[in-house]
């Protein structure tokens, strides 16, 4: 009794059950048990940063039985088809943004993809003027890798150019 009332007098301690669903429809899709999967891909390209940190752009289709979904590898992450045109959106507005963007002396802008896929952006006094890349995936031995860097807007251009292409290849095969 004492329990239930402690609860209902403080409902924010209640353990939170964790969402375990796959973030992608292509990433579901992967997960299917007792089927066989078929995964495809194309390389598009890759763009590459001074330091070699780089992110390649592969277009990609994973099918099971009579269900296909389609995507973009962006490294390791993932992006749904339908996904495609407001990631380049947002990394459209993520190029465009200046100091212009608030009136405070500084800005953090973030997108975020159902797979976590994270483009950053900052601008303030001790901030670089470039777009950080944050890829985090699970690689096939189940380890989790992380990296980052850090992009100009020509890099950028260059990345959503690689996209563009990726999602022509993709609506190619769509028909």
């Amino acid at each position: 009794m004492k329990r239930a009332l402690f609860f209902l007098l403080f409902p924010c301690l209640l353990p939170v059950q964790a969402d375990e669903s796959p973030p992608t429809k292509y990433a579901e899709i992967l997960g299917f048990r007792q089927t066989v999967v078929i995964e495809a891909t194309s390389y598009i390209g890759t763009v590459t940063m001074d330091d070699s940190n780089r992110i390649s752009v592969a277009a990609c289709e994973v099918s099971a039985r009579t269900i296909h979904c389609y995507g973009l590898r962006l490294n390791g992450n993932v992006v749904d088809f339908d996904e495609i045109k407001p990631l380049v959106d947002a990394i459209d507005s993520l190029c465009k943004l200046d100091k212009t963007a608030t009136r405070l002396d500084s800005f953090e802008a973030t997108y975020t993809t159902r797979g976590g896929l994270r483009f950053f952006r900052s601008h303030g006094k001790d901030h670089p003027d470039v777009v950080m890349v944050s890829l985090a995936y699970t690689a096939p031995n189940g380890d989790i890798v992380k990296g980052y860097g850090n992009y100009t807007a020509a890099q950028m251009s260059e990345l959503k150019a690689l996209i563009l292409k990726a999602e022509a290849k993709l609506q190619e095969i769509q028909k």
